[in-house]
Parts: C-alpha cells; structure tokens; sequence
C-alpha cells in the first residue's frame, strides 16, 4: 500500500502539532520519544526540501552569471 507523500505545509503542520503536544508534557515518556522522533524525521524532510527548492532558485542566477562572465 503506498502512501501519499505530505506536501511542505503539511509536514509543517504536523510538526507544530507535535511540538504544542511535547511542551505540553502531559503524555508518557514512551509516547513523546515516539512523537519526538517523528519530528525529528519531518524535519529533515522538511530541511531537505528547501535545500532543493533554493537549488532550484538559484540555478537560473548561476547560469545568467556565467553567461555574463563569457
């Protein structure tokens, strides 16, 4: 079964979600490593993202100032 990939917005939702949930501090141990960890991987998702996203936006300026350079 395969699952739908989240967009950014989502992943960030879901991010402050679990945040306002930790600080809240109300749920076992256990349960906030758990969401502790599913933040961690959203984060890097989240991270690697706009790394691709600011490649993509910066690809068009290297180009042009090479051409200028020419």
């Amino acid at each position: 079964m395969s699952k739908k990939a989240k967009s950014f917005e989502e992943m960030m939702d879901r991010i402050e979600q679990i945040v306002s949930v930790l600080e809240g501090g109300d749920l076992p141990l256990e349960e906030m490593m758990t969401l502790y960890q599913e933040g961690a991987l959203l984060v890097s998702e989240c991270s690697e993202r706009l790394k691709i996203a600011e490649s993509r936006l910066c690809e068009p300026m290297i180009v042009k100032k090479e051409s200028l350079e020419e």
